[in-house]
């Protein structure tokens, strides 16, 4: 699909703060990517896409992960603020005809990531991380510094700052977000 006819849906199917934010992940992503070498029109497409579901209602989302064969954990089923992801990577498949693997995992892994990470969804987790319209909060602008040198410690910067979000709402911690922790802990290093 081209991306004037993306951009034209999404406009109308996110907010207006929304759809900044999804430009703003886009212009991050593609900054990221061109410092590893990663292909710029999969990069726009996965950042366009990935909060393509994220305003819808939570049965709508759970009826679209689960008519679309999408399987997804008991923690996600039960947390509305995680569906947006695997409905996403559903809707991108079948709504914006996205074929490619790679994109399609991207989306489904921005929100909580998970161990062994290809390096193009570990670039989308950590573009919404660091987007220029995302809301400051304490250690932002250390991420954001840690993404001019080193991307795998940005990343692993992100990661628990999320961790530490998520548990300040006393909310579940996805397992995917610990194991992700623990795979970059463990040296991991996705932007290599």
């Amino acid at each position: 699909m081209r991306r004037e006819t993306m951009l034209a849906r999404l406009g109308e199917a996110l907010s207006p703060s929304r759809f900044d934010h999804t430009l703003g992940v886009e212009m991050a992503a593609l900054e990221l990517a061109a410092m590893v070498g990663e292909d710029a029109p999969i990069v726009s497409q996965a950042a366009l896409l990935h909060d393509c579901a994220k305003y819808l209602s939570a049965p709508r989302m759970l009826r679209i992960i689960d008519e679309g064969g999408m399987e997804i954990d008991q923690v996600t089923r039960l947390n509305p603020s995680l569906l947006h992801a695997p409905a996403g990577a559903v809707m991108a498949r079948d709504l914006y005809h996205v074929v490619d693997r790679r994109v399609l995992e991207a989306i489904r892994w921005h929100t909580t990531g998970r161990a062994h990470m290809e390096r193009l969804s570990a670039l989308i987790y950590l573009a919404d991380v660091v987007e220029p319209h995302r809301e400051s909060y304490a250690s932002l602008d250390e991420v954001r510094e840690a993404v001019r040198s080193d991307l795998n410690r940005a990343l692993l910067l992100a990661v628990y700052d999320t961790l530490d979000y998520v548990r300040a709402r006393l909310k579940p911690v996805h397992p995917d977000s610990l194991a992700l922790r623990d795979w970059l802990d463990a040296g991991a290093r996705p932007f290599d």
